[in-house]
């Protein structure tokens, strides 16, 4: 078996999908809320592959954006269940990680602020 990105995209697959139905069906028997938090961090990186796929496609916006950017929803969800499973409170400042991940969509493609990265003109 070769370990393309489209084998290890479905390898991840299978193991995101197996483990959040794990964590729900033992959320089913414990009632934890923290295994709930977790089950939906390994769903969110199960959808996160899927979409991932679709960048062989050429659906880059989908492929690469919204599916990276779904792996902050899904480490803040693992974050919130180590806080219910620890019974801490997360303070307001990490909700601002969303909105750095919006901000950082509108950045520039290319850093036009740096000499480094202007493309040489004929001549210099």
């Amino acid at each position: 078996m070769a370990l393309d990105p489209i084998t290890l995209l479905t390898l991840s697959i299978a193991l995101a999908a197996a483990a959040a139905l794990y964590l729900a069906a033992e959320w089913r028997h414990v009632r934890e809320a923290s295994l709930l938090f977790w089950s939906a961090g390994f769903a969110t990186i199960t959808v996160k592959s899927v979409l991932a796929l679709l960048r062989s496609s050429g659906v880059l916006l989908i492929g690469i954006w919204f599916a990276n950017g779904s792996l902050v929803t899904a480490h803040f969800l693992f974050l919130l269940g180590v806080a219910r499973f620890t019974e801490a409170r997360l303070s307001r400042g990490w909700y601002l990680i969303f909105v750095l991940w919006a901000a950082m969509l509108l950045l520039p493609e290319a850093p036009w602020w740096s000499d480094r990265y202007r493309p040489l003109q004929v001549g210099q």
